[in-house]
């Protein structure tokens, strides 16, 4: 600038990335808080999928230890249990994913950081996020179930 015209008076001079770095801060932060938010939605949507699946699990102790006495094998077991998981999981998937993408539509897209508010693979990374991670919820009671006694579940009040 000096050299240019040495009579501007030169306030504070600032690198480019620096600036860009200074303007996108409240951005991160945002997105950090949105980051946080969508965590701890996850984990409380699994302790109420296996909140849920494991009350199931109870209530069904004896029917489940009728089925293993009459002979029923581990996999049927599991595929009971499982069954009833995923059904919980498809009514609470696909209502929230639409329930997102409207939601979505209407975001600032200076949140939205490189990302369209309609792209498909964000939904469908998302949703199968959720589907793995709600299969393993499930699985945590059908397991314990399994390793039950046939005789115990059946005197199981």
């Amino acid at each position: 600038l000096q050299h240019l015209d040495g009579q501007q008076p030169v306030g504070q001079a600032i690198v480019l990335t620096d600036q860009i770095a200074n303007q996108l801060q409240g951005l991160r932060r945002a997105a950090i808080v949105l980051l946080c938010m969508a965590t701890f939605g996850l984990c409380m949507s699994l302790m109420g999928v296996y909140g849920v699946v494991a009350y199931a699990v109870i209530v069904r102790t004896r029917e489940m230890g009728i089925r293993m006495a009459l002979g029923a094998g581990r996999q049927r077991i599991i595929g009971i249990i499982m069954t009833e998981g995923t059904r919980l999981l498809a009514f609470g998937v696909i209502p929230g994913t639409i329930i997102i993408a409207l939601l979505l539509q209407g975001l600032p897209r200076e949140v939205l950081v490189n990302i369209n508010p309609s792209d498909p693979w964000t939904f469908i990374i998302g949703v199968i996020a959720i589907i793995v991670a709600g299969t393993v919820a499930s699985v945590l009671p059908a397991r314990k179930m399994i390793n039950l006694n046939p005789n115990e579940a059946l005197r199981y009040e």
